[in-house]
């Protein structure tokens, strides 16, 4: 009998030490810092406007047919939602970088800035890891973590409801911090 009551006792105080194992949320880096690229074309970037907004980044090539066609869905988003904050950014991922990518950005005139992927993007070295399809649409909220991604034609209906949900979001964060 004493043999079972210290062997109970002993099992007590091993389980009463142990606490639940809490589960830890996935840790991402803030995508935001890696994009300090250089733009081209006629929309400038500064990289400190996008620190507290909602930001879309699409991965693209000149040469990618689904691309060119999310691009302009792209544009009559960030013009729809510009006004709740969303930022749109594209990176363009062609191998001959800016030469190529410079004049695709001025006669395109799209409405948010086109960055150029250094080797490391192209290597698959960035935080972004390998983008291994375009287009790639990645869709990151005002604090940097991301909430939504596609790789492939990201299908419009899709697309706009999360960045419905995004920017609603954004729009009561506002609220609440006045």
């Amino acid at each position: 009998m004493r043999l079972r009551a210290a062997w109970l006792a002993l099992v007590l105080i091993a389980v009463a030490g142990c606490r639940r194992a809490q589960p830890t949320p996935p840790s991402f880096p803030d995508y935001r810092s890696e994009l300090g690229l250089p733009a081209v074309g006629p929309v400038r970037f500064d990289p400190a406007e996008i620190t507290t907004h909602p930001v879309i980044i699409v991965f693209f090539a000149t040469w990618c047919m689904p691309c060119l066609g999310q691009l302009q869905f792209l544009s009559a988003i960030q013009r729809e939602y510009a006004a709740r904050g969303l930022r749109v950014v594209a990176i363009g991922m062609d191998i001959d970088g800016k030469k190529v990518l410079e004049p695709f950005a001025v006669q395109s005139a799209l409405p948010y800035p086109i960055l150029v992927a250094d080797p490391s993007f192209l290597r698959g070295e960035s935080a972004f890891g390998p983008i291994r399809e375009l287009p790639a649409v990645l869709m990151i909220n005002a604090k940097g973590k991301p909430i939504a991604g596609w790789t492939g034609f990201a299908e419009p209906a899709s697309l706009r409801q999360k960045v419905e949900e995004l920017t609603s979001a954004q729009t009561s964060d506002a609220r609440e911090a006045r």
